[in-house]
């Protein structure tokens, strides 16, 4: 098999709804111009297909592959375990395959061809800060317990750890990067080394204390778990860091700032907008301004429930 250059991946939403997998896909078929037609893979646990036969026929019409891979039910239980384990099992599989695999979570959109997921030739991963501080580390106060627990648990070594600054509450954090897209030569394995911390450290009971904090801390170990893990495997000059077109949070433009905001949805490279519930709860049309033909074709698959 002839090795590709890159190839893309994503978990369906556990818990969400199975359009946003058509959705994804959709969008990546019709608007990512010269990888349009690059391999797609659907990674659905093994023990728990949840996916319609309609939705199933959808994606293998698009071309996409369905591949399934282990996981407990414990860990697909535990808020995002699953899509970490199956990060593991797409890097695996593309390692003899692409040169690059791109990660995202099932809530994004293709919106323009991603020139930026082609990694500068001297980057091994290429990411996004968080969006918002939540329970981040702030970079210019000393580690608090709950990160002195998750540098130590993945082996950070302290003077690894360099500032990045949230994309939008504009805080300044320790590196902690947004785990709904990743762009990795699967080589490195930095996805693999994520899964095997986080399958390591999740169950540990010294988290409880801190889930009684906050829900937060629940939502997000995984990508506290990631940040430890990319700031001891990686050197700071090996990562690439995208630009506010990729990965934007429509769901959260009210509240990007407003310098750095686009004039309309058009213009960006991906954006994410949480859940499909986000169509469905308000005229997402005047949020940010959708030129066509991006407008009409989005409609159309929101209303056809992604299946043109």
């Amino acid at each position: 098999m002839e090795k590709q250059d890159l190839i893309f991946a994503f978990m369906p939403a556990y818990r969400g709804s199975e359009t946003e997998a058509l959705l994804l896909v959709q969008s990546l078929r019709r608007f990512a111009g010269h990888l349009r037609n690059h391999p797609v893979w659907v990674l659905i646990p093994q023990e728990l297909d949840t996916l319609s036969a309609p939705v199933r026929k959808a994606l293998n019409d698009l071309g996409a592959e369905l591949i399934p891979f282990d996981v407990d039910q414990e860990t697909l239980g535990f808020w995002f375990g699953g899509k970490v384990i199956a990060s593991a099992a797409a890097e695996s599989l593309a390692q003899d395959q692409a040169d690059l695999l791109v990660w995202m979570d099932s809530d994004t959109l293709v919106l323009n061809e991603p020139t930026e997921f082609r990694l500068k030739a001297v980057k091994e991963l290429g990411g996004c800060p968080v969006m918002l501080k939540n329970i981040s580390s702030l970079y210019g106060e000393p580690v608090n317990r709950f990160w002195e627990l998750i540098y130590r648990g993945c082996q950070t070594p302290a003077e690894n750890v360099f500032p990045l600054t949230t994309t939008v509450d504009e805080v300044r954090i320790r590196a902690q990067f947004n785990a709904g897209l990743l762009v990795v030569r699967p080589e490195k394995g930095i996805l693999r080394a994520w899964s095997a911390n986080f399958r390591r450290l999740y169950r540990e009971p010294q988290w409880k204390d801190f889930y009684k904090q906050g829900f937060l801390y629940h939502l997000f170990l995984h990508q506290a778990i990631l940040a430890a893990t990319i700031n001891a495997g990686m050197d700071r000059s090996e990562i690439q860091l995208f630009s506010s077109r990729v990965n934007y949070p429509w769901f959260l433009h009210s509240r990007y700032p407003a310098a750095r905001r686009p004039t309309a949805l058009n213009e960006l490279l991906t954006c994410r907008y949480d859940e499909f519930r986000f169509f469905e709860k308000q005229d997402w049309r005047i949020i940010l301004p959708v030129e066509e033909p991006l407008q009409g074709w989005l409609g159309e698959m929101v209303g056809s429930g992604g299946v043109s």
